[in-house]
């Protein structure tokens, strides 16, 4: 069962729901998850619907009751759906989401504070507590500034006491004027001076609300009026009306004021200020109508006399743009049940209001009229007006004419026959440009123009290699291979500019291409014979880099030697002793023996994986170190280190270096002479100890405070500072020959790993592994006796 959610305008815009009114969303209401269900159900909350509301919205489409019953299981699955269509068991003309007005009144409430900055009106009455000035300014000039004190009166100098509260501004005014006449301010009444009272700050009143969301008693400024009151009061009660808010005093309504007046136009012609004992009441309403859809607002609108539909629609400030405007839907709560009702427009005045009607106002139908598009070649594609006495060719002058390589022989039309089928025609585009047949536009025409570049099939031709705009040109009659190097942008300064490369295809199954070598100069625009070569649909010509010319390539020298720098290699043979002499030598700290190379790491084919092996190998051995760690080392060493000394055999360092051709980015290394060895790993105390020719490998061991309970003697080994190490050897399986000491090198003693706690194989494995033994065994036995 498919139900239109056409009153979900105002739900969330995001997700599977959607907000546009005239998409009219299609919504399977039995396929529905908890989730979605909750969503419609929210959406309908947004405009104040409940299931109520989606009853009245599916029955006026004509679903029928299990359609209505399946809908209203939206709210909750446990509702029992019979007796949701009996019983009625929301008002949603109560609902406070939607009451005209009510977001006025649901703003963050402040106080509401003296504001001396406001001048009071003439009319104003003082109060005990106000604090004003007298001023007397003219002839004779006086300021007094005095407080109204419990008993009504202020004290001025040279005039006494005046009793003013329950006086306007003006009466006070002129009573004090009066007593400073009497007490000797004769310019005052010659007019010569005159009196004037500015009020400093306002006295409180108290009021009673009631009828009002938050009844009580209020405590505000004197100047407060009924809307002040209504503010902090949260505006007027669920069923309260917003058109007859009274001002009661001394038992006498003396004001009424109508809200929606300042709702709909910003007037405010009976917000009186209010004193002390009035009682603002805030009636129930009288009668409410429910308008919702499209229109500005939708909420709950109060009548009020004889007010019809045509006055609300105006509170509701008219229709949306896309409201269908002929008739509304009206449903009313009648003495047995919902009674159903459709308007025409002029009915709209006429129809007689009871209270409790909901006014639906639909979308107009999300269908294209007097629409064509347009479609491929032509300057402007997109849609235009078919009303039915536009031409094809009135069509095509709006769009600016046709784009330059139209298909004139013909044009194609697909037409719609309003059953959901299509037709195609096709006409002559010419005749119709002539004038010589008119064709027609109709409602969701669609048109189709060809292009005749994307009929007929554009070749191309490519030019690779050392030019200065490699890559693929459109190919026409009368290209050649001198105007393909010119749109190239000629050769590169290291080009081989004496002959290119031509590759052209051929029709034979066994060969590939054909490949023609020819003869170019580097001012190819100067070769008449390159501009007699035409080239053909497909051409590959192919430039290559000149072999001769090579980039300048340098060595560095660096650490301790006479004259550290860069240098030049002149040659691809020169080796690593001629840069040295060149830089000058070793100085007299240097310790060419420890001598190492930097070499830069090609980047090859296998070059990511080894390197993704070698991280996942140092993540195993260094479980306890961060990941992060390792991955920097790698990252950051991307140099080969090449130790020149060998400390397994005997060398001559000279020999060494004159054996070793350099490359470019090399960078030789001599360090300078360290005079200490440090001893790590699994002793008591690891330290640097200063080096002694003298004191041998143990000696050094017990330097650095002996061996611990988990040292490995066996698998220690010394390091040194060229890069090269060397492990501790076994002899005869009983003897260790220990490592040489050098100086600046690094004594290692590894942690010794019990295995007897690892995994132990079990009895099957064993039985195994002695099968397999024996088995070799017997077989190494039969191979001797047979020799």
């Amino acid at each position: 069962m498919i139900i239109h959610l056409f009153f979900l305008g105002e739900a969330n815009g995001q997700g599977w729901l959607g907000k546009d009114l005239a998409n009219m969303g299609e919504i399977n209401v039995k396929q529905l998850t908890d989730v979605q269900r909750q969503e419609v159900l929210t959406a309908a909350k947004a405009q104040g619907l409940n299931v109520s509301d989606l009853e009245f919205m599916l029955k006026s489409r004509g679903l029928s009751s299990p359609d209505v019953r399946e809908t209203e299981a939206i709210g909750s699955k446990k509702k029992d759906t019979v007796e949701s269509n009996i019983k009625l068991k929301e008002n949603v003309l109560q609902s406070r989401v939607a009451i005209f007005g009510q977001e006025l009144f649901e703003a963050v409430r402040t106080p509401l504070n003296n504001n001396a900055n406001v001048a009071p009106t003439r009319n104003y009455i003082m109060g005990i507590g106000d604090n004003i000035t007298v001023r007397v300014y003219g002839l004779q000039e006086q300021k007094t500034s005095a407080v109204v004190n419990r008993e009504g009166n202020i004290f001025l100098p040279y005039g006494g006491k005046c009793k003013i509260v329950g006086l306007t501004v003006l009466q006070a005014e002129a009573l004090i004027k009066n007593t400073l006449i009497k007490k000797g301010f004769a310019s005052l009444a010659s007019g010569e001076s005159n009196v004037s009272i500015s009020l400093e700050d306002y006295h409180s009143i108290q009021v009673v609300v009631w009828g009002a969301t938050e009844p009580g008693s209020y405590t505000l400024p004197a100047m407060s009026t009924i809307f002040d009151v209504l503010y902090m009061a949260k505006g007027p009660g669920i069923n309260r009306s917003y058109r007859s808010v009274q001002v009661i005093r001394n038992q006498k309504r003396i004001a009424e004021l109508d809200l929606y007046d300042f709702l709909t136009k910003g007037i405010s012609n009976n917000n009186i200020a209010l004193q002390t004992g009035d009682i603002v009441f805030v009636p129930y309403y009288e009668k409410r109508v429910r308008l919702r859809g499209e229109v500005k607002t939708p909420a709950v609108f109060e009548l009020k006399g004889k007010e019809t539909l045509k006055e609300i629609f105006e509170y509701a400030g008219g229709y949306t743009e896309i409201a269908y405007q002929n008739t509304v839907q009206v449903m009313r709560y009648g003495q047995e049940g919902k009674e159903f009702y459709t308007l025409n427009r002029s009915y709209m005045d006429t129809f007689t209001i009871l209270g409790g009607e909901i006014v639906d106002i639909q979308s107009i139908n999300n269908v294209d009229k007097f629409k064509i598009e347009l479609v491929g070649s032509i300057k402007r594609p997109g849609y235009y007006s078919g009303t039915g006495n536009n031409t094809l060719n009135d069509i095509i002058k709006q769009a600016g004419g046709l784009d330059f390589g139209t298909v004139k022989n013909t044009v194609l039309i697909r037409r719609d026959d309003k059953n959901g089928l299509f037709r195609y025609v096709r006409y002559s585009l010419q005749a119709v440009l002539d004038e010589k047949l008119s064709v027609y536009m109709y409602d969701r025409d669609v048109i189709y123009f060809m292009d005749s570049g994307e009929i007929n099939f554009r070749e191309e031709v490519e030019i690779l290699g050392q030019v200065r705009n490699p890559g693929n040109y459109k190919y026409g009659e009368n290209l050649s291979l001198g105007d393909l190097l010119f749109m190239a942008g000629g050769f590169k300064s290291k080009a081989f500019s004496n002959k290119v490369i031509l590759s052209r295809k051929v029709q034979d199954q066994n060969i590939l291409s054909e490949v023609l070598q020819i003869e170019t100069q580097p001012d190819y625009w100067n070769n008449a014979a390159l501009y007699d070569i035409q080239l053909k649909p497909g051409d590959v010509v192919s430039t290559y880099e000149n072999p001769l010319m090579r980039e300048q390539v340098y060595v560095s020298v660096e650490g301790e030697v006479n004259n550290p720098g860069v240098y030049p290699i002149d040659n691809r043979s020169q080796n690593l002793f001629d840069v040295y002499k060149i830089a000058g030598g070793v100085n007299d700290y240097g310790n060419l023996e420890e001598a190492v190379i930097l070499r830069s790491v090609p980047n090859s084919v296998n070059s990511n994986q080894i390197s993704k092996i070698k991280s996942k190998m140092f993540n195993e051995i260094y479980k306890n170190d961060t990941a992060s760690k390792v991955d920097n080392v790698f990252r950051q060493n991307s140099y080969d280190t090449i130790a020149l000394a060998n400390l397994n055999a005997r060398f001559n360092i000279i020999d060494i270096m004159e054996s070793i051709t350099i490359e470019a980015g090399d960078r030789f290394i001599i360090p300078k002479r360290i005079s200490t060895v440090r001893i790590s790993g699994e002793v008591y105390n690891p330290n640097l100890i200063f080096y002694n020719p003298t004191v041998n490998f143990k000696d050094y061991i017990t330097m650095g405070g002996g061996l611990t309970a988990n040292a490995n003697l066996s698998n220690a080994y010394v390091s040194y500072s060229n890069g090269t190490s060397k492990k501790t050897r076994i002899i005869l399986g009983v003897f260790k020959k220990y490592p040489k000491i050098l100086p600046g090198c690094e004594i290692i003693i590894p942690f010794r790993v019990d295995y007897r706690d690892k995994e132990k194989l079990s009895l099957t494995e064993r039985l195994a592994i002695f099968s397999l033994i024996s088995t070799t065994l017997t077989t190494l036995a039969l191979v001797v006796t047979r020799l």
